[in-house]
């Protein structure tokens, strides 16, 4: 009966090890949870960017004949290679909330531009069908670089 009145309590030790396993499992459920905010932040402005690409082919796709289509694109729009070419090309401001015009946010970190073309193939223009291409850029998600999209829509 001695030795249980001997092991009666916790020594030193133990309380450490114990504080030690718990505060390295708090710790690893703060990282993962931290990790996680950050995917969500990187996800929503991936569909934020997405659901407004989509939402501009839909708006030119819908009312196609209301759009100017640019017979030169290719010699003028398109050809600007390098991202500051085109940044400065792009003349819409697209934020979380949806677009604006560049002239009420001059310092826009993302910009947002597009042109209809029709489609050619070598040097026949097929009757009908368009080119959609969206490029765009910001500061922070992509910088010194853009993205171009490209989508066919058929005309009436």
């Amino acid at each position: 009966m001695n030795w249980l009145k001997k092991q009666a309590g916790f020594g030193m030790v133990e309380v450490m090890v114990s504080f030690a396993l718990l505060g390295a499992g708090i710790f690893t459920i703060m990282e993962g949870l931290d990790y996680l905010e950050r995917q969500k932040t990187v996800t929503d402005k991936n569909v934020s960017m997405e659901n407004m690409l989509s939402s501009i082919v839909d708006s030119v796709r819908s009312n196609i004949i209301m759009e100017k289509v640019d017979f030169q694109a290719t010699s003028n729009w398109l050809n600007n290679s390098t991202a500051q070419a085109v940044k400065d090309s792009l003349k819409m401001c697209w934020v979380k909330d949806g677009l604006i015009p560049i002239a009420n946010y001059p310092n826009c970190p993302g910009r947002l531009g597009y042109v209809v073309s029709p489609m050619t193939i070598g040097t026949l223009e097929i009757r009908g069908l368009y080119f959609i291409t969206v490029r765009m850029t910001h500061d922070e998600l992509y910088p010194n670089n853009f993205k171009q999209y490209q989508f066919i829509v058929r005309g009436p």
